[in-house]
């Protein structure tokens, strides 16, 4: 299955579809202006809803704590979990990019384009979510779900 489309970098957006432990790569790119605009940074959620995140990824290119580091954590209850935080990071100001998600009930395990992979746990522990979002400094052109 495969969708294609610009996704707004201001807009969030909400795909509710099932999502299982397939693999799923989403292709997009960076702002070309993200590292001198207000928003220097994007989010890919996937989760049971917006309330309930079980995999909050969040490139940050430089938010006053962090520079060029990625962000991993969950939401539920109205709190954040302990974030993780991985130093892999291949994205750059207007370029393009590609992220391969696979799940399974104990982690998420994910692809990065320089082929750096890392692991965050699923703490929510489920083997299917039903809501893909996206907001911040990129456009989403496509995700293919394998």
């Amino acid at each position: 299955t495969a969708l294609s489309s610009a996704v707004s970098p201001k807009i969030p957006v909400f795909i509710c579809t099932g999502y299982d432990n397939k693999e799923h790569d989403l292709q997009g790119r960076t702002n070309p202006d993200c590292c001198w605009s207000h928003q220097i940074w994007f989010v890919v959620d996937i989760g049971e809803s917006e309330d309930r995140i079980a995999f909050h990824f969040n490139p940050r290119f430089d938010d006053s704590r962090h520079i060029n580091i990625i962000v991993c954590n969950s939401f539920e209850g109205g709190n954040w979990h302990q974030e993780q935080y991985e130093k892999s990071f291949p994205f750059s100001p207007g370029k393009e990019f590609k992220i391969s998600i696979q799940f399974t009930c104990s982690e998420f395990v994910v692809t990065l384009s320089n082929g750096s992979t890392f692991c965050f746990p699923n703490r929510m522990g489920a083997e299917k979510y039903s809501v893909m979002g996206f907001h911040g400094d990129a456009v989403i052109r496509s995700i293919e779900i394998k």
